[in-house]
């Protein structure tokens, strides 16, 4: 839910269909037959690009919430 709504932002409509399309190659294509297995590696990859820089901001986010949620139950 993440990615797309970064994507969108970034890009706007063309960054968002280039994640739906590399996430939706990953989905069908993957690395299932000998045939598609070059072509699925790369579609995967792609994915797995497309993916890092929003989940690490979400993985950050989450980190400094945690820390300023502990912080904050252990003030008077």
């Amino acid at each position: 839910m993440i990615a797309p709504l970064f994507w969108s932002f970034v890009a706007g409509a063309p960054g968002a269909l280039l994640y739906r399309t590399a996430n939706t190659l990953d989905s069908m294509v993957g690395h299932r037959t000998d045939a598609t297995r070059k072509f699925g590696k790369v579609s995967a990859r792609i994915d797995d690009v497309l993916n890092w820089l929003p989940g690490s901001n979400l993985r950050r986010c989450i980190l400094c919430f945690s820390f300023c949620g502990s912080l904050e139950n252990d003030s008077p």
